[in-house]
């Protein structure tokens, strides 16, 4: 009779470590999510902040390049879009000659 008592209550013990067990990775899981989520958010800023002072010193040196950033987006003509899009894939034609 003790006997299925103490086993009784060795697994209610390992019943509640499990779920505590549990618990804890689910919050460690979480705070991973979110460090990762404030990470890709200060690249981002960092990235953008980066792209800003680039073309700031480009125009106080008058030159005209600009460089856009991975959010920015720019409204152009279907002709000025055709143009953009064969140049795009001439790039792309030359770095897999270059690549092989």
């Amino acid at each position: 009779m003790k006997t299925k008592q103490i086993q009784q209550s060795k697994e209610i013990i390992i019943h509640d470590f499990d779920k505590g067990l549990d618990h804890t990775l689910k919050a460690i899981d979480y705070k991973i999510s979110q460090i990762n989520e404030k990470l890709n958010f200060s690249s981002s800023k960092l990235l953008s902040y980066s792209i800003d002072f680039l073309n700031q010193h480009l125009k106080s040196k008058n030159d005209k390049t600009r460089y856009l950033g991975v959010h920015d987006k720019i409204a152009v003509s279907d002709d000025a879009n055709k143009k953009i899009n064969k140049i795009i894939l001439e790039d792309k034609k030359n770095l897999w000659s270059k690549q092989n």
